[in-house]
């Protein structure tokens, strides 16, 4: 019997896409799945509309206040049951064989996670034309280093191995708000395998109220967050040739948003610690305008 696969739908008011994004799980090729509704105190219709559809894989449950996103991601996961947890988020969706195409790649033991290219829509469903797919090529295996230089995992391709994740000390770091499935897969890749689908498996959407377009200095903290819980926690990871460039990256947000918000002296400060070329650019933009470059630096800044 093929193994069982946890679908975890963390929810917190996403009533507005929710039965597109749970079509797209009853439309998968692999069977063998259950959907785990993780309610995070929603105030729309969202428990109606999951409680609508009257399925047996169906279970719902409803945090008792309101929690931080990677803390009901981690209690979503003590709720399931499968041997491998995979992620969707209320207003994606799935191709319908995504799960096939990944749990097939979990044939090889030493692959503990898996992700897939996607396309970017927005509210409407458009296709945005330039990134679909977003990306030529998903690299495989340990790729910590590629990760850093490059975060290329949509949450709702990610599928994990139930072993791999309970051979981490903690799951979800629930400091995190924005950045910790980054943190998370970071992790698990020192010791697991990256299996990667190259063609897309999921369509993300962007839009102005989800987590990925959240203001830039939220973004920017947490990243900073991020870079020194590695700096002092993973010293393996430290060693990496593109953590360096992690770090210039990291500090790239971290000026964008010192000048979205007009701390320039902060600006200045920081500036000195990215590459030649990006000195320059935001060094242009301290005598210009900003929002003539905030089309280039919102594209810049979808992901790391």
């Amino acid at each position: 019997m093929k193994n069982l696969v946890s679908v975890i739908i963390n929810c917190y008011n996403g009533e507005e896409f929710l039965s597109l994004a749970i079509d797209s799980v009853l439309t998968q090729t692999y069977e063998n799945w259950e959907l785990i509704f993780y309610d995070n105190c929603s105030t729309d219709k969202s428990k109606e509309i999951f409680l609508g559809y009257k399925n047996e894989k169906f279970r719902y449950y409803k945090s008792e206040k309101l929690i931080k996103l990677y803390n009901a991601r981690n209690n979503a996961i003590l709720k399931s049951k499968g041997d491998f947890y995979s992620f969707i988020d209320v207003d994606d969706l799935w191709f319908p064989e995504k799960l096939e195409l990944q749990m097939n790649t979990f044939k090889d033991k030493e692959v503990g996670i898996s992700c897939g290219n996607f396309i970017l829509i927005d509210e409407r469903n458009i296709y945005n034309k330039i990134s679909a797919p977003l990306y030529d090529f998903i690299p495989s295996g340990f790729v910590i280093d590629n990760l850093l230089s490059k975060y290329f995992i949509h949450m709702s391709s990610l599928v994990i191995r139930k072993t791999a994740y309970y051979s981490l000390n903690k799951g979800f770091n629930s400091n995190y708000t924005i950045v910790g499935d980054i943190d998370l897969v970071v992790r698990l890749n020192l010791n697991w395998k990256l299996s990667s689908i190259q063609k897309p498996i999921t369509y993300y959407r962007y839009h102005r109220n989800n987590t990925g377009n959240k203001e830039s200095h939220l973004i920017s903290n947490e990243l900073k967050l991020l870079y020194h819980d590695l700096l002092n926690n993973y010293p393996v990871i430290t060693k990496k040739s593109n953590f360096n460039l992690f770090e210039k990256k990291v500090y790239w947000h971290i000026v964008v948003s010192e000048l979205e918000n007009n701390f320039k002296v902060k600006a200045l400060k920081n500036i000195y610690k990215l590459s030649t070329m990006n000195k320059l650019k935001l060094l242009l933009s301290l005598l210009i305008p900003f929002y003539i470059i905030k089309l280039y630096i919102k594209r810049r800044s979808l992901f790391i």
